[in-house]
């Protein structure tokens, strides 16, 4: 039974029946959706952000206040946002959701993401949790395909990710020099064994999938943008983001100019996002979620059920008028601690619930600018 939660400057309280002894729970993930290395959210009524982490202050150039006031959809540029709207029923219609899109931040930048949302429940409604990938690079990289060859070639041994052309037969015309350290190969035995080594080192799962969206760009010139397991020439195995375009080389010949990234990280932090979804639908522990000033921001439904108050008879109140009058002195003690990056453990307090009995509890807090309150059961 732990806790999680981020609220912008807010923090979570988790409170459970108390027993004479306190249990320090590992079911939750700690710290989860801050330590995503991406912009992290959870998008409620209205379209309005919930909660999210300090990567989407910074890349926006929001305060959490200002966060507070505006919708998701206002962070998008105004000819994406019908794309990300529709992501977003998407998303509460069938579970899960991707679209790319352009965030715009506070100053006007515009920044390429790929959005990809996931659906929960809290308090018996529908929330939206999102994650954003930043796709600069991958957006300066493909201009770089579409530049000259000299400025093609002095361009591409400056990104991390593989440029490569390769003709309908298999026959690789270039392949960038970063190929030997994502895949462990030398470029020589890349313009020795064309396709064949790419396609062996696609997973068995993947790679029919993989030859198939190949064969339909050079052919048809469908899009080729897909996601595969590859393995490196060590044995070790990653998740690989290829796409390429059609276009001609300096002979008319149609080729593909494509590029590889290794995209495990961002894969990683999907599943990571996709188990807090399910940890937070199914969680029984009551989440509060509050801001620095100590205002609930969230409450879900094991704290309706743990305090008899419902989400809209609490949310926007001070989480003082939960405090027994002898202990209020302590919020703003707790708070200095914990904004000043401190931890506080075993800390036994009490709360009131709507029927006037008080609720004792134990807490402990487990990330700066967090706090958390666990009174186990049992």
């Amino acid at each position: 039974m732990t806790a999680k939660r981020k609220d912008g400057e807010g923090n979570a309280e988790l409170l459970v029946p108390l027993s004479n002894k306190i249990v320090r729970s590992e079911g939750f993930p700690e710290n989860i959706i801050e330590n995503l290395p991406e912009i992290a959210c959870i998008i409620g009524d209205g379209g309005r952000f919930k909660r999210w982490n300090s990567n989407l202050e910074s890349a926006l150039g929001y305060t959490a206040e200002e966060v507070r006031r505006i919708t998701a959809l206002e962070t998008i540029a105004e000819d994406q946002r019908e794309v990300v709207r529709g992501a977003m029923a998407e998303v509460l219609a069938h579970g899960m959701a991707k679209a790319e899109c352009v965030l715009v931040s506070k100053d006007g930048t515009r920044i390429p993401c790929l959005f990809t949302g996931v659906r929960i429940v809290l308090n018996d409604s529908p929330y939206i949790l999102g994650m954003m990938v930043d796709l600069g690079s991958r957006k300066q990289v493909e201009e770089i395909l579409r530049a000259s060859e000299e400025q093609y070639r002095s361009l591409v041994a400056s990104i991390p990710d593989i440029v490569w052309k390769a003709d309908w037969e298999g026959n690789v015309s270039f392949v960038g020099s970063q190929v030997e350290a994502m895949l462990g190969y030398s470029t020589a035995e890349v313009y020795q064994q064309g396709d064949f080594l790419w396609y062996n080192s696609v997973h068995v799962d993947d790679r029919q999938r993989v030859r198939k969206a190949f064969e339909a760009l050079i052919k048809e010139g469908k899009p080729y943008d897909i996601e595969c397991r590859v393995q490196r020439k060590n044995g070790e195995w990653f998740w690989a983001h290829d796409r390429a375009a059609v276009t001609q080389d300096k002979n008319g010949t149609r080729v593909a100019a494509g590029l590889l990234s290794d995209i495990t990280p961002r894969k990683a932090a999907e599943e990571t996002l996709q188990k807090l979804a399910s940890i937070v639908e199914f969680s029984q522990d009551a989440i509060i979620g509050k801001n620095k000033d100590g205002v609930i921001t969230s409450w879900n439904r094991a704290a309706e059920k743990m305090y008899g108050y419902t989400r809209d008879e609490v949310v926007g109140r001070d989480l003082s008028f939960l405090v027994p009058s002898d202990r209020q002195a302590e919020i703003p003690a707790i708070m200095e601690r914990i904004l000043s990056g401190q931890s506080i453990e075993n800390l036994e307090t009490e709360r009131l619930t709507k029927a006037g009995s008080v609720l004792a509890a134990c807490g402990a807090s487990l990330v700066r600018e967090q706090k958390m309150w666990c009174d186990p059961q049992g």
